[in-house]
Formats: C-alpha cells, structure tokens, sequence
C-alpha cells in the first residue's frame, strides 16, 4: 500500500508518515532499517488505533498480530539512523452503505405496499418488519438493487405494522431507514351519489415510485375509476385504467391517456367541485373499464 523505495532515507525528527486518501485495513508491515524502529496508526481523527508495532525482522514482511482498521495514516518512529524502505500492507475500506431514505407505507387489502429512495452501490435491499413501534424487526422480504418498492401480502388486515428498509452492499449492511407504518384493510371506498359531492373531481394518484398524477375530471370518471379499482381489490376486471388527459391534449393528437397499473397504486384522493356545466363536468364521457376497446 506504501512503496517508499528510498534509499538513505534520514527520518525527519526521528519519524517518518504516510497519510492514505482514504480510510485501509492495514494487516501486514516491511522495515528495511536500523533495529528498534516503532510503528503506529491514526485514525481519521489522530486517535492511535492499537498499540504501538514494533518490528522484529529487517527486510521482511511481519503480520500485525491484530488488523489495523479505519487506518488514515501510519507513522514510523526511530530515535536515529537512516531506513532503505519501509511499506504497509493490506486492504482499501469499502465506503459505509447509506440508509435508504424516504420510506412510505400504504395499506390495501391484505397489503402493505413500501417505497423508497435508491441508495449508490447498493446490491440489495432488506425489507422489516414489526408489530411494534420501534422494533425489534424480522427481516420478511429483500429485492434487487434496481427495485425500491415492496408489496408484503403476509399480513392480517386490521392490524397495524411498522417497516424500515436497510440497503446492502459489499461494505455490509446500512443502517435501517426512517420507520413507516400501515393498516392493511378492505376497501370500503362509498361512491358518492350524484348531484352530491358536486359534477368534477380532482383526482389524485400517487403511484410507488412516488410520482403524483394529478386530472381534472367529471365525477362520472372518477366514479369509474373507483368502480375499477374496486373491482380489481376484488379480484375482477383488467390490470390496467385508462384515463383521459382531455385539455392537455397537445399537437396532432385527437387524444392522449393515460394507462394506470393497479399495483402501481399506492393512494389516491378525490377532490369535488362544481363546474357549472352538469352532471358530466363538460368532459368527454368516462372510461368503461370493462369495455376493451378503451386499453
């Protein structure tokens, strides 16, 4: 790790050091030199790691009988003398994992469905699991590195469970993320009636990535898209919503939709206004999600 091929090397004030860019375990030591010589390691913040290492052989290699770790610089010490060479070996220090960040729970129908946000160079993600705030947590899951969603199916609806996520990668494992909960539970979404809850809707989906899709729709399609997602919590009806953008149609286009996965849907909400141009909100009419011409 250090190649000081110095010959006739006078120490400066009885020492000599190398300092490392960052932090290496160091396992094994060479001192071509004058007897009696001292070796000691520094961690990032001067504190000396181990005892003092004082060599025995000249001009070979002599194992520490403990790993140096963390080590940022090694110092050689000798009352007087000139040294020909003197090296360290061992191993560069993976960087820490970072914990993964900005985990969300979202509760369905004997579902939890978890987000969060990608960590640099992980392999792997572990997914927690506990009954109790705070922990302890059972490890009940673990994805890719290129996945950063987790839909747990082993749960009882009624019942509320606390989630964090650890990353890992070859330095070992992160530590675990923020902690999120949710109550898995039947649908029990009411449609509202008509004339009610006013003729157009926001509707608001926010998907497991994290991304929000906001439309301005009649209540009729908001009705049919609560119809279908309905429906496919039962078990019934296709995989994917079709939604229409209608005045964010642009250029040549005679239309542009939206295609919505259900299990992509972590949560969504509806808000009603009153547009003033009747029942159907002055929008083209809604999607029939039974109907396939409309996927």
């Amino acid at each position: 790790m250090t190649d000081n091929d110095i010959y006739s090397m006078q120490l400066v004030s009885g020492m000599a050091w190398y300092s490392f860019e960052t932090p290496v375990n160091i396992e094994s030591v060479i001192v071509y030199g004058p007897t009696g010589s001292t070796m000691e390691f520094y961690d990032a913040n001067k504190n000396r790691i181990g005892d003092t290492f004082v060599p025995t052989l000249n001009n070979k290699i002599e194992n520490l009988p403990t790993p140096a770790k963390n080590v940022t610089s090694v110092v050689l010490k000798h009352t007087e003398g000139n040294f020909r060479e003197w090296n360290v070996f061992g191993k560069a220090v993976e960087p820490p994992v970072a914990a993964p960040l900005n985990l969300t729970a979202a509760g369905g129908d004997k579902k939890v469905t978890l987000a969060w946000n990608s960590v640099n160079n992980a392999t792997s993600y572990n997914v927690k699991r506990s009954t109790t705030a705070g922990g302890p947590y059972v490890t009940v899951g673990s994805v890719t590195g290129a996945t950063y969603t987790y839909t747990d199916t082993n749960v009882v609806n009624g019942t509320t469970y606390y989630f964090v996520v650890t990353a890992v990668a070859p330095a070992g494992e992160s530590a675990p993320s923020n902690e999120a909960s949710a109550t898995p539970k039947a649908g029990d979404v009411v449609i509202p009636p008509e004339g009610e809850s006013g003729d157009s809707a926001i509707l608001v989906i926010t998907l497991n990535n994290g991304t929000e899709k906001e439309y301005d729709l009649s209540m009729n399609e908001v009705n049919a898209f609560i119809a279908w997602y309905e429906g496919r919590a039962a078990g019934k009806g296709p995989v994917m919503f079709a939604i229409d953008k209608h005045e964010n149609n642009k250029g040549p286009f005679k239309n542009r939709k939206d295609y919505i996965l259900y299990d992509k849907i972590i949560t969504f909400e509806v808000n009603a206004y009153d547009n003033g141009k009747g029942g159907n909100g002055g929008t083209t009419p809604p999607v029939n999600p039974e109907d396939p011409s409309n996927y």
